[in-house]
Formats: structure tokens, C-alpha cells, sequence
């Protein structure tokens, strides 16, 4: 399917509108209603609901309106780092999970002040997609668990952070009565995670700690993880070295734990001696010895 294609469904979603659409993309009314009954027999099914009235997405349509919104905000960003791209320019590319940019925000800035003409590129995802994309070459130094760097051959580490992590509820709850909660009053409670780690979490938050929770929500970023937590869902807990960041609209309870994981900083032993990601790496044995 053409890119274009996917621009005319997207305009087409947020509007519901044909005429302004077609207005929008420059093209006839025509040749909009032309483009819509392409992609859908392209893909079989019915993706707006038209009437005389009014236009509106399908539940096929809003489930493929996520999927090419993400096609399309992929792209541009590939042309706009294509195109600020200067080949004489040396690059250093950083991927971080959802909690550590706390841990690699130190290292980055020494880094850039001591090495002012190297280009820094610096990216967030979850777990699964940042083992992704170091395992593609897309990345030279990945800030993750130690569970990620485990699954990337001939992959170098450096413990970060092996400490104890907090546990988060909202302003409301009712463990803030309780002084020193222990694990076993989180037993009847919901817990909210990060979707990538959900299954780990499990085998480590029962096995080893000794309790399960009534179920596991979850979700795929800290800020979302945060907000659930406000929002009375459940609770949650975050790496102790996050503690300066965490926002007001929830509680910490009286408690720490400790985790079988710990936070590294993974890369691959460079081929190059005056490769960028030496000099990173010497930075982060400095700041984390």
C-alpha cells in the first residue's frame, strides 16, 4: 500500500469529512472517495460508514487508523533524520527501556560537553522493541535490564543500578494506614506493569518475593504506569533511582523491596579504537564505578 494512500485514509479519519479532506490533500472529491474505496478493497473490509448525514469509522477503520498513524509519524521521522543526516558527521545512537533515561541523562551530559561535534541520537522504547532494534544495528549503546542484554550475543554489560525499587499507590489508598506494608497485604491487591515484563514480573513478584497479586494490568510506558497508579487502578512500583522524579499526584508507601533484576548499560566492543562509543562507555565507568 502506498504511502500516500495511507495520508488520504488518515486526513479522511480526522476529519469524517470528504470535502474538506479532498480540499486538504489537493485533490477532487472524486478522487478522495476513489482513494478510500482503493485501500478498502485493498484490504477487505468497510473502514468508514457513509450515509448521506454524516461519515464515521468502522471498528475496522479506528483499529486501522492507530496502525497507519504509526506507518506515517515512522516515516516522516526516518525522512527528517535521513535528511539532517551529514555523512562527515560522527553519529552515537542511544536507546533507552521506559525507566532509564534517569540513569543515562548524567552520562549524556558529560559525554556532550567533553565531545561537543559528535551527533547524538537518542530513542525510548519498550523492552521488546529496543532489544529490536540493537539486535538490527539501529543502535551502538542500549540502557536496559539486564534480562534485554542477556538475550544479545557477544553483548558487553555494565551494572548501572542493582538497588531497591518503590512502591507506588495513589493519594487515596487505603495501605497509606498501614505502617511498613508487607508483601503479603499486597496480595489482594492489582498491580500495574509494563506490558513487555508482565510475564517475568510474575514468575519474580510470586516465586521469589512470595506473593501474587489479584491480577496484572498492563501498560507499555512509565508516564502510563504513573497515571494508572494516581488514577486508584492499582499500584505499581519504579527503580528507587527514580525516586527524585516521580510526580506528586501519587504516593510512595513506606516500604522497599529488592529485585532479582538490576540495569545495565549493553554495547558491542567496537571495531574502531576512536569510535564514539569507547569514550561513552569510559564516561559511564567513571560515573557508575
Amino acid at each position: 500500500m502506498e504511502i500516500q494512500k495511507l495520508i488520504y485514509f488518515i486526513s479522511l479519519a480526522n476529519t469524517l469529512n470528504f470535502t474538506k479532506s479532498a480540499e486538504d490533500n489537493h485533490i477532487t472529491q472524486a478522487g478522495m472517495s476513489r482513494q478510500i474505496s482503493s485501500i478498502e478493497s485493498e484490504l477487505g473490509v468497510t473502514l468508514f460508514q457513509r450515509n448521506s448525514r454524516k461519515v464515521k469509522l468502522t471498528p475496522e477503520g479506528e483499529e486501522f487508523y492507530l496502525y497507519a498513524q504509526s506507518i506515517i509519524n515512522n516515516y516522516n521521522e526516518a525522512i527528517e533524520r535521513i535528511s539532517n543526516m551529514d555523512s562527515k558527521k560522527v553519529t552515537l545512537r542511544i536507546g533507552l527501556g521506559p525507566y532509564e533515561h534517569a540513569l543515562a541523562q548524567p552520562v549524556i551530559e558529560k559525554y556532550t560537553k567533553e565531545n561537543p561535534d559528535i551527533r547524538i541520537y537518542c530513542l525510548q522504547y519498550d523492552y521488546t522493541n529496543l532489544v529490536s532494534q540493537f539486535r538490527k544495528g539501529m543502535l551502538d549503546i542500549m540502557f536496559c535490564m539486564n534480562t534485554c542484554a542477556e538475550k544479545i550475543r557477544y553483548a558487553k554489560t555494565i551494572k548501572l543500578f542493582g538497588g531497591d525499587w518503590l512502591t507506588l499507590c495513589s493519594k487515596t489508598s487505603p495501605l497509606l494506614k498501614i505502617q511498613k506494608p508487607t508483601l503479603a497485604e499486597f496480595s489482594n491487591q492489582i498491580f500495574i506493569n509494563l506490558e513487555a515484563s508482565s510475564e517475568d514480573f510474575q514468575a519474580v513478584e510470586t516465586v521469589t518475593l512470595g506473593f501474587k497479586p489479584v491480577y496484572t494490568v498492563r501498560t507499555n510506558t512509565l508516564n502510563a504506569k504513573i497515571a494508572l497508579t494516581a488514577a486508584g487502578v492499582g499500584i505499581s512500583r519504579v527503580p528507587k533511582f527514580l525516586e527524585d522524579l516521580i510526580p506528586d499526584t501519587v504516593a510512595v508507601l513506606d516500604c522497599t523491596y529488592p529485585s532479582v533484576r538490576w540495569f545495565v548499560c549493553s554495547y558491542l566492543e567496537p571495531k574502531k579504537q576512536d569510535s564514539p562509543v569507547n569514550s561513552f562507555i569510559e564516561i559511564i565507568k567513571e560515573l557508575y564505578p
